[in-house]
């Protein structure tokens, strides 16, 4: 009985992390493109990313400045500055 309930933790561990890698994957490549100044690549697939981290949505705000979007930026800035573990610069 003990196995059987191992196994299955492991085995929804195992899909969430599955998930998870892929979320991550997606922004580590928007990541790329932002460091390479193709800003318009990088806002697009930041918005595609169900969840970034603080520092992924600092870069997405970034990239919106640099297009221009600043609505766009604006929103994003809106949602940073109410996630735990911002920095003074993000306000």
């Amino acid at each position: 009985m003990r196995l059987k309930q191992i196994s299955c933790l492991v085995t929804v561990i195992g899909f969430s992390l599955h998930a998870f890698s892929q979320k991550l994957e997606k922004e580590l490549k928007g990541d790329k493109y932002y460091s390479e100044f193709a800003f318009d690549k990088a806002a697009r697939l930041y918005a595609h990313c169900e969840t970034l981290t603080l520092d992924g949505k600092r870069k997405q705000a970034e990239a919106y400045i640099k297009l221009s979007k600043y609505k766009d930026a604006e929103e994003v800035y809106s949602k940073i500055i109410q996630s735990p573990g911002i920095f003074n610069e993000d306000l």
